[in-house]
């Protein structure tokens, strides 16, 4: 880590500024598409986010607040709208699905394999998360010689997919932000006492049921179990389970966090994760992912509360 003029400068903030680089690549191939419908709402859009990733650091708190607000304004004026791509043909697709079988995998695993290799490195801040930039990164070269596509395919193809999330690709850190706010605010103790009286927290079982079903209904509501987490874990996970009843925080914190990913699953809040992919695939309903999910987050949920009983004290 080093700093210039009080900025600090860690590996995350290049993994950052490659983000900001893809962003504003997408900003300025949407202002040049010629056939794009909402070309200039859209370019701001990527643009902002673009040099928000990049140099957030170093951009007065404020003028961050005002490119924020911008890029939430647009999508509801529906100035954020996919461009125009040069489809592939259907039957080149298939020719080079046969020939290249299951070698494209072999990118896929090369984000979870360096990830994993970065966590334990304690020297490096948020070693793991720099570790899901690398891999990333290091896929996308491991994928352009497994395919033999160019440089230039990969960035539009980019910018394809970065496309069709669209303005959802925002939620995950507006939600986390949001739950910190409301963490800040105090939620966590208007929740805390609002399930003290629904629940017998004195019974560990029924403290443990409190603790997922807040993290998975606060999940449904605000579409992240980490907007959940700050909030839930401040007004029931800490003094309900960890200092009333003793529950080992490094067991029952990360399942918690997964026992509101079960929410995740049934919430059209999660757009990124439910209303996309049904946008993506083209299905007739949807909320078909969503219908086809129920029937694994309910019993996945339960079996965290299961572990957390049996696991955490």
């Amino acid at each position: 880590m080093y700093e210039v003029t009080g900025v600090k400068f860690t590996p995350m903030t290049i993994v950052y500024a490659i983000m900001g680089l893809q962003f504003l690549h997408v900003a300025y191939l949407s202002l040049t598409d010629r056939k794009h419908q909402a070309a200039t709402g859209t370019a701001v859009f990527w643009g902002l986010l673009g040099v928000a990733t990049l140099a957030g650091e170093v951009i007065p708190p404020a003028v961050v607040g005002v490119m924020v607000a911008v890029m939430a304004i647009l999508p509801v004026l529906k100035k954020v709208l996919p461009g125009s791509y040069k489809e592939v043909d259907s039957s080149y697709r298939w020719a080079e699905a046969k020939r290249l079988g299951a070698k494209p995998l072999l990118a896929v695993l090369v984000i979870p394999i360096v990830t994993f290799i970065f966590t334990p490195i304690t020297s490096i801040p948020l070693a793991a998360l720099v570790g899901l930039g690398v891999g990333s990164i290091l896929a996308c070269f491991v994928a352009m010689g497994t395919t033999t596509d160019s440089f230039n395919t990969m960035l539009n193809e980019g910018r394809r997919i970065t496309d069709a999330i669209g303005w959802a690709i925002i939620l995950p850190p507006y939600l986390a932000a949001l739950g910190a706010l409301f963490n800040k605010a105090g939620v966590g103790q208007v929740v805390a006492s609002l399930v003290s009286s629904a629940f017998p927290m004195e019974v560990k079982l029924m403290a443990i049921v409190a603790y997922a079903l807040g993290m998975a209904l606060f999940t449904i509501i605000m579409g992240n179990a980490f907007a959940a987490f700050a909030v839930i874990t401040t007004g029931i996970g800490i003094p309900l389970l960890i200092k009333m009843h003793g529950a080992n925080p490094n067991i029952i914190a990360p399942l918690a966090m997964t026992a509101g990913y079960c929410g995740t699953l049934c919430t059209v809040m999660a757009a990124n994760f439910n209303v996309v992919p049904a946008a993506l695939l083209e299905l007739k309903d949807k909320y078909g992912v969503i219908k086809g999910q129920l029937g694994v987050a309910i019993p996945l949920w339960v079996i965290h509360v299961l572990l957390m009983y049996f696991l955490a004290f």
